[in-house]
């Protein structure tokens, strides 16, 4: 499958790894579909390997580039667990709040969530969820591009 940005390729991987390789409810149906010969055609099988080709790439990368991944594209626990980690392990420069509040705001889905689960207005909330993913684009930049190259120089395999 050939993919035209980083994010694309980082989100197929994770919607990928939520589907079932043998969808076929029934036997018979996956036994005709097995001996077919479409050789342009991928099969379940061929999308889950390149999925898992992706997540390999990720978690050979830096701590905080795995977190990063797994805090903008993961589930709704992975986002939890990364949040918290991304709070205690980034250094935050410009950000005047204690790493418990860093997780609140990384928790948080919206600028409005943010101002409800703090207990600030909505104008606080958004300049501290912008402090954050200002703090975090380095993070990001850093794994988009090492992506980008990695597809890049595979997209013939």
């Amino acid at each position: 499958m050939r993919f035209y940005s980083s994010d694309q390729a980082i989100r197929f991987a994770f919607k990928t790894r939520e589907k079932s390789i043998v969808s076929q409810p029934s036997f018979t149906f996956f036994m005709a579909d097995k001996f077919r010969h479409d050789d342009d055609k991928l099969t379940p099988f061929d999308f889950h390997a390149q999925s898992a080709m992706i997540f390999r790439f990720i978690d050979k990368q830096t701590e905080l580039e795995v977190l990063w991944t797994y805090w903008t594209y993961g589930s709704e626990e992975e986002k939890a667990k990364a949040s918290k980690l991304l709070a205690d392990k980034v250094e935050w420069r410009r950000f005047n709040l204690d790493r418990d509040k860093i997780h609140q705001v990384l928790l948080s889905d919206s600028v409005r969530k943010c101002a409800r689960n703090m207990s600030i207005s909505n104008y606080r909330a958004w300049k501290y969820r912008r402090k954050a993913l200002y703090n975090l684009q380095s993070i990001e930049d850093s794994l988009t591009a090492k992506l980008w190259d990695w597809l890049e120089l595979n997209k013939d395999t």
